[in-house]
């Protein structure tokens, strides 16, 4: 090959260089720019490198535009390029979704917003973005396949001569679209938002699972059960059955624990307990305590303790921490208020048969025939 045959080759090459030291420039110019900012450089460094490509690919499209390569499949090397393109912008726009989401919550926690708005923005972002990221691949896949002559005309063919093609489209992608849609409705109206603490019904068993939100996607929803485990709940079936949302208005909780003693225990003297073992704990929220006797049986009563919490993970300590302080100052200071069973015996009755006293047996009559 002649070096007048490597020219269209050196331009290629030479466009795509330029086109990527023009990207790297630009985001060079944008990340010196006066004040300084973190939130800048995450949107910088997250899309360095679908940029670069994107840049590369760019160039390349534009000179197969205006170059003509001899000896070589001019054609599809348009068509891959264009195809990649297609792709890269996809991806850059899928990026800036997720740069979209952490930024919009980052905002929010910079400026002290309370954690239920932060929850909500950042699971309305999540979802919309994960949602919009679905739809834009597959409005990607079908421009890629637009690009390409012989399937543009072999669709064409197919919906111009039946639409069973279409129906049988539909009917295969109602699931993801029935998801899609549910993520849409959890975005809008969030009966449920990332971090909340929700008790829901496994789709397999009729068990109830206590847990948190961890990461709701665009089919389906992740909770994290109290022993790490995760539990995948589709969408749609979370929206159709009852669920419990603990935390749906606000992030604090009221955590309670019953203690059964004997009728005898002095209740104030537990309850002066409780209030010191709550103003040592830094899981307290110093918001509500108390503690009253709620029930009564003929053997013990009951006293139930009552406490406030900024989360779910403060309460359950809260819970185990005074479940275990108050038994254990019942069983050091006042062990004879522990439960007890009482056994009464009575004396035996007077008017028990005497010795001697005779007692009518019943009579019986001799045999005999009629």
């Amino acid at each position: 090959m002649t070096l007048q045959a490597w020219d269209p080759y050196l331009s290629l090459l030479a466009a795509m260089l330029l086109a990527l030291l023009a990207q790297a420039l630009a985001f060079a110019i944008v990340r010196d720019r006066k004040g300084q900012s973190p939130l800048r450089n995450i949107v910088l460094d997250t899309l360095r490198g679908p940029a670069r490509l994107a840049a590369v690919l760019l160039g390349a499209v534009v000179m197969l535009e205006t170059v003509r390569f001899p000896n070589a499949p001019h054609g599809l090397m348009k068509e891959v390029a264009i195809l990649a393109f297609i792709a890269t912008i996809a991806w850059v726009v899928i990026a800036l979704l997720r740069v979209g989401s952490e930024v919009a919550a980052a905002r929010y926690q910079t400026a002290g917003a309370d954690d239920l708005l932060v929850r909500k923005l950042r699971t309305r972002v999540d979802v919309v973005g994960k949602v919009v990221g679905v739809l834009v691949v597959i409005l990607a896949i079908g421009a890629m396949l637009m690009t390409l002559p012989g399937v543009r005309a072999l669709g064409t063919s197919i919906l111009a001569s039946a639409g069973i093609v279409g129906i049988v489209a539909g009917l295969a992608a109602q699931p993801l679209l029935t998801n899609l849609f549910a993520g849409l409705q959890i975005a809008i109206t969030q009966p449920l938002r990332l971090n909340d603490v929700v008790v829901v019904s496994a789709p397999t068993s009729s068990s109830a699972y206590w847990g948190q939100i961890e990461e709701i996607t665009a089919a389906y929803v992740v909770v994290r059960v109290w022993d790490l485990r995760r539990l995948i709940v589709p969408l749609a079936y979370i929206l159709q059955q009852p669920f419990e949302n603990w935390t749906y208005k606000t992030s604090d909780l009221l955590g309670y624990v019953t203690i059964y003693a004997d009728y005898r225990v002095d209740v104030d003297a537990v309850r002066q307990e409780l209030q010191r073992i709550l103003h040592a704990s830094a899981d307290w929220d110093r918001k509500v305590w108390n503690l009253q006797v709620t029930t009564v049986s003929p053997e013990t009563i009951g006293m139930r303790a009552l406490f406030s919490a900024r989360d779910s993970t403060h309460r359950w300590n809260l819970i185990v921490m005074v479940q275990e302080q108050l038994v254990r100052y019942l069983q050091e200071r006042y062990p004879e208020h522990l439960p007890r069973m009482r056994v009464e015996v009575r004396p035996p009755d007077d008017s028990a048969e005497k010795p001697g006293q005779t007692v009518d047996e019943p009579r019986t009559t001799g045999g005999g025939g009629h």
